[in-house]
């Protein structure tokens, strides 16, 4: 997901000195930091200077847009590894985002856009980047082909096709729910118990087994709620009004995907029947 947009221009030179050194005299007028955990911990020297920062950061914005002759961009990414409680604390508290005199792009996940309130929504453009759709809207049984072509490719410029056999690399695949990173980790894991029995290749059961023990992963935190919200998930395409929705992103129990009619969700098909 980014949220907002802008143009990037001006000659390369100034625009890569000066961003240079917009990034040296941010560091020493905002003097905070992100600890990435479970908790985010920020620090402001002077918390009531916060509005003598904001002058100090848009003149250094000022300074870098005449020297660039162009507008000035700001990309922000990394946000991922923000939970929800520090997202909705980043996005919906923070002065910072809507006040600097720049476009700012936020590359965000999708449990970032539901851990914000209605008001801070509408302080962001929101352009969907979502996963891979292996199947149609509320249709599991009605594959897409360009979905699973594409994660072929993937796996042929990393992978030697002959290593597995027949079944398995579609079987990995829909176990995926088009999450490229969960695609990797389920070959990297099938590979692994491949290690573990001396086989020569990796096998149906093989395969089964390595999603097995991912699967457990994503079950851990499963609780009767939580699969309340799965089912109904599954059955709409859309997540309900329930606070567990960041959190359900986040984890990617729910995976998000887009269509010509927009955003549908539905539950990661490794956690099974429901």
């Amino acid at each position: 997901m980014v949220i907002a947009a802008g143009a990037v221009g001006g000659p390369v030179a100034a625009g890569a000195v000066a961003a240079a050194d917009l990034g040296k005299r941010v560091a020493k007028a905002v003097k905070f930091f992100w600890e990435t955990g479970e908790e985010v911990t920020r620090k402001l020297e002077a918390p009531p200077k916060t509005e003598d920062i904001l002058k100090a950061l848009n003149l250094i914005i000022a300074e870098v847009e005449a020297k660039a002759r162009r507008p000035l961009v700001l990309i922000v990414d990394g946000l991922d590894r923000l939970s929800p409680e520090a997202g909705r604390a980043f996005f919906g508290e923070s002065r910072f985002l809507d006040s600097l005199a720049c476009r700012v792009v936020y590359t965000a996940p999708m449990d970032l856009y539901f851990s914000l309130g209605s008001g801070a929504r509408h302080n962001f453009q929101i352009v969907e980047f979502p996963n891979v759709a292996l199947h149609e809207r509320g249709k599991r049984e009605r594959k897409t082909k360009e979905g699973r072509r594409f994660f072929e490719e993937v796996l042929a410029k990393r992978w030697p096709s002959h290593t597995l056999e027949d079944g398995v690399l579609n079987l990995l695949v829909e176990m995926s729910g088009g999450i490229i990173r969960d695609f990797i980790r389920l070959v990297q894991e099938a590979a692994l118990v491949t290690q573990e029995e001396s086989a020569d290749q990796i096998t149906l059961a093989i395969a089964q087994e390595a999603i097995a023990r991912i699967r457990r992963l994503y079950q851990a935190p499963a609780h009767a709620g939580v699969i309340r919200v799965l089912q109904e998930v599954r059955a709409s395409t859309q997540p309900p009004d329930s606070p567990l929705i960041p959190f359900l992103l986040y984890d990617n129990l729910i995976v998000s995907f887009i269509d010509r009619q927009g955003v549908w969700y539905d539950a990661h098909p490794i956690l099974g029947e429901l």
